[in-house]
């Protein structure tokens, strides 16, 4: 449509010179020329749309404001007829585009002010080139209007709606309690990134004390703060999500992290978190799976490490069965008499 919106402006100006032209045929297809490769270049990289930003969208819209804007100093410099209408094109497109509406505004003052620069320059000053301005900017205020409230509606649905679909996805794709990404989350992850280079799967101990022992409100503050742990010793290079229930994966672009990263996982797993009183304290199986060796994707290789941590649970279940521990000044067992 660009194209075909310069290409008219082309042939307008070749075929229907003003004798009042401010600009020679060669000047102006030029000008047309160049505005139009940036805009198209703009527009064939994607970056004009609702994820644009204004500045962005702005340049684009500039680049067919000054089409529109050479082809009346050729045709119409005076604005005598209704040529004047042809800038109407790029601030509807303005208002319509922009997330921001001062490029819309800004598209609006630069068509005026280009429309005076017009008639004064082909006119000179004078009381009737002014005139003839006022009337161009009185006939476009309606629509100028127009586009300007239809420009502030589009906004404000756009952002209502950007809005919801960021929250949509973001609960679909994390999970509500402790804030990590959920299985779907970590498989958009891994679509959207190269190969990862190893899987743990982690699996606490003793959880299952803590939700019938304190209740499932302390069993979330437990689940919260092993998230958090979790998420700081992997390290910023590292994906933590919740799987479910007490499970989570914990995925490593480094090999060489599965030496040492599952030790640091049950360090800080073991340490003890205090509910209402109460040193709860859990512990954490893990599992491994590297990539190549273990799996070929993802999920295979969590599969791997779900079935290594298992079998590494077994080999070790009289401590991952072992009541949680307790402050002496008030024992776990005071917290369920007094419940009772």
């Amino acid at each position: 449509m660009r194209l075909v919106g310069a290409g008219g402006a082309a042939v307008a100006i070749t075929t229907v010179p003003s004798g009042d032209a401010l600009l020679g045929r060669a000047v102006a297809l030029a000008l047309i020329a160049v505005s139009t490769t940036v805009a198209t270049v703009t527009a064939l990289t994607d970056v004009v749309g609702s994820r644009s930003p204004s500045s962005v969208i702005g340049g684009h819209v500039a680049c067919d404001l000054t089409n529109m804007l050479v082809t009346i100093a050729v045709i119409d410099p005076t604005c005598s007829t209704g040529a004047w209408t042809l800038v109407l094109v790029p601030i509807g497109e303005a208002a319509l585009l922009a997330f921001d509406r001062r490029v819309a505004v800004g598209a609006v003052v630069a068509a005026i002010g280009g429309l005076f620069v017009l008639i004064m320059s082909a006119s000179g000053p004078s009381w009737s080139s002014a005139g003839s301005w006022a009337l161009v900017v009185f006939l476009a205020g309606g629509p100028m209007s127009v586009f300007l409230v239809q420009a502030v509606r589009v906004q404000e649905a756009l952002f209502q709606s950007r809005a919801a679909r960021r929250s949509l996805h973001e609960m679909a794709t994390h999970d509500e309690l402790t804030g990590l990404l959920n299985r779907r989350g970590l498989l958009e992850h891994a679509a959207a990134s190269s190969m990862p280079a190893a899987v743990l799967f982690v699996d606490l101990d003793r959880f299952k004390t803590v939700n019938d022992t304190l209740g499932h409100d302390a069993g979330d503050i437990v689940l919260r703060t092993v998230a958090s742990r979790m998420a700081d010793v992997a390290g910023d290079d590292a994906v933590v999500a919740r799987l479910g229930g007490d499970e989570f994966a914990v995925v490593v672009s480094d090999a060489d992290a599965v030496a040492t990263l599952p030790a640091l996982i049950v360090s800080a797993c073991a340490e003890a978190i205090v509910v209402r009183g109460v040193d709860a304290r859990i512990g954490a199986s893990v599992g491994s799976a590297v990539a190549g060796t273990d799996g070929d994707d993802l999920l295979s290789l969590i599969d791997h490490a779900d079935s290594e941590m298992y079998a590494r649970k077994a080999r070790t279940r009289p401590s991952a069965d072992a009541p949680i521990e307790r402050r002496a000044a008030r024992p776990v067992d005071d917290v369920v008499a007094a419940r009772s």
